[in-house]
C-alpha cells in the first residue's frame, strides 16, 4: 500500500479492513511528516520517502517487490475491504492454477483511444456488482492479487509515478500472463466516506492524460487466454 499527506483517515479504515487478513502489510509513506500512530503494529512494515526511493506515488504500494514471495496484495489507502477479499482471491488465483494475475477493478483498452481514463473499450468496477468474471488487459492495482509462482514484478517496471495499473498491464503483456478480473457483488469493496478526492491520482490526471493515453496506445494489447469457470 502507498499513501500520502491529506489521506490518513481513510488510511486508517483501509488499514482496519485489510490488515486481519494478511501476515504481513508494507507501508510506503510519500511526504508524510509523520508516520501515524494506528500504523504502529506488529505486522505492518513502514517505508517513508524521506529515508528510501523519495517520492514513489501509487508505485510505493510495489515498494521491495523484488522481495516478494507467495501471495501478493496490492490495495489501496482509500478503499475498504470486506472480510472475505483475500480468502477469495486466494480461491482464483489457485483456481487459474497460479496462471493468471486477479483483480476487481481494470479495464480493456483499444487501438488508438482518445483518452486513457475516458475511451477504454470496456471497463470493470470494484465498486460496482459485476456479475461476470472476464479477461481484460489493465488490472487496478489496487485491488489486485497473484502469486509470485506467476509472475516476478520488479521496482524498474514502473517507468513513471501514478501510473502503475498502466506499468502493470505492460509488464502482464510483455510476460503474457493472463489478467482476470473477478465476478463480484456490489459493496464487496467500498471507498471510505473518509476519502478526500482531491488527494487522488485521478483529481492530479485526469484532466491531462496525454501521457498515459500515448503509452497506451504504443501496445498492441492482446488477451491471454486462461479458462475459467468463476
Amino acid at each position: 500500500m502507498a499513501t500520502m499527506p491529506g489521506r490518513e483517515n481513510a488510511l486508517r479504515e483501509s488499514v482496519n479492513s485489510i490488515l486481519p487478513q494478511c501476515d504481513e502489510l508494507n507501508i510506503y509513506l510519500n511526504e508524510m511528516s509523520e508516520v501515524p500512530s494506528f500504523l504502529n503494529h506488529k505486522k505492518i512494515n513502514v517505508f517513508r520517502s524521506q529515508k528510501h526511493s523519495g517520492n514513489l506515488g501509487d508505485v510505493g504500494k510495489f515498494y521491495t517487490c523484488d522481495q516478494w514471495q507467495g501471495y501478493v496484495f496490492t490495495v489501496d489507502d482509500k478503499l475498504i475491504y470486506s472480510l472475505d477479499y483475500a480468502r477469495t482471491m486466494i480461491h482464483a488465483i489457485e483456481s487459474m492454477n497460479r496462471k493468471a494475475v486477479i483483480s476487481a477493478h481494470g479495464r480493456i483498452t483499444k487501438p488508438n483511444c482518445k483518452s486513457y481514463y475516458r475511451d477504454p473499450e470496456k471497463s470493470f468496477r470494484c465498486l460496482d456488482a459485476e456479475p461476470e468474471s472476464m479477461l481484460a488487459h489493465i488490472p487496478g492495482t489496487g485491488v489486485m492479487a497473484f502469486h509470485t509462482d506467476t509472475i516476478q514484478v520488479k521496482l524498474s517496471d514502473f517507468k513513471s509515478t501514478n501510473m502503475s495499473d498502466i506499468w502493470m498491464g505492460v509488464l502482464l503483456q510483455k510476460m503474457e500472463v493472463p489478467l482476470l478480473l473477478l465476478r463480484h457483488r456490489a459493496r464487496w469493496i467500498k471507498i471510505s466516506r473518509l476519502h478526500d478526492d482531491r488527494f487522488s491520482i485521478s483529481a492530479f490526471c485526469s484532466k491531462s492524460d496525454e501521457y498515459q493515453t500515448r503509452i497506451t496506445n504504443s501496445i498492441n494489447w492482446k488477451l491471454f487466454n486462461c479458462p475459467f469457470t468463476l
